[in-house]
Order: structure tokens, then sequence, then C-alpha cells
């Protein structure tokens, strides 16, 4: 066989397995139940949140954010998410119940990321619309891994 026909077929196959890798990693290490710790909003101070923020990220690239309360759970907004690069991730809204001060759905948002070197701290920048003129919202997240 042809020297350069085998580097080409080795350099073929180490592609295509570095990028099944890559999405099994990415995708894999999204996968579970996350609560929100801390945000941080429009370049203000970090606040820590009130337990119950959660986001789920299922394998089969569906997520869903719940608020959990005292007076019962609500489901804020869900759709689906598609791991992008190492760096950053889509979020296609389908559903939003509340924030009603924010445009989600129907909408589609890049947001960068960042996991915790033990993969059970999850760091999200990202921006969102605001609904009917109103100024939209810059943000950076801290989820915690349950």
């Amino acid at each position: 066989m042809n020297p350069i026909l085998k580097y080409a077929l080795l350099f073929t196959g180490l592609q295509f397995f570095a990028l099944g890798t890559f999405a099994q990693i990415s995708n894999k290490s999204f996968v579970g139940i996350w609560e929100l710790t801390t945000i941080k909003s429009n370049g203000g101070v970090p606040s820590d949140v009130p337990p119950g923020l959660l986001k789920i990220f299922n394998a089969d690239g569906t997520f869903t954010n719940i608020q959990v309360s005292q007076s019962g759970s609500l489901i804020s907004h869900s759709g689906k998410y598609v791991v992008n690069d190492e760096q950053q991730y889509t979020e296609i809204i389908k559903i939003q119940t509340s924030i009603d001060e924010y445009a989600l759905a129907g909408k589609t948002y890049k947001i960068k990321y960042v996991f915790g070197l033990d993969k059970k701290t999850l760091k999200l920048d990202g921006n969102v619309d605001g609904k009917n003129g109103s100024p939209g919202l810059t943000y950076t997240e801290v989820w915690r891994k349950l």
C-alpha cells in the first residue's frame, strides 16, 4: 500500500476517534442533576441562591430547569442542548413557563462552560434576551452536581 495512503487513512481514523471520544466525554460530563449555588448578573457581585434551583441534563440531549419550593415545583424552561466544543454548548429553549422578564422560548443560546477538575462543579457564562424591549441579562452561574 502506498505510504501516503497509509498516513491519510491513519490520520482520518484518528480524527474520527478524537471526535467520537470528545462527544462522549463532553455529553457524559453534563448528564445528571445540578443545583445552582451562585449567580452573578450584569457584571455585579456573585450572590448565593436559595436551594431548589435545579438543571437536569439528560443523555438524550434534552434538559429541564426546575424551581423546587415548599409550595411546589415548577419547570421554568426546557429544551435541547448540544455540546459544540470544549468551551461552549447550545441550549435550544422549547418551553418557558416562568422567568417572565426574559424571552427564552423559541430561542437558541450559546453558553460558555467550564467544569471543575473533579467534574462536580460547572460554571456557565451566557446572555439572555429581554422581553418586549426590556434589557437582556448577562450572567455567570455556578452549578454543583448532586
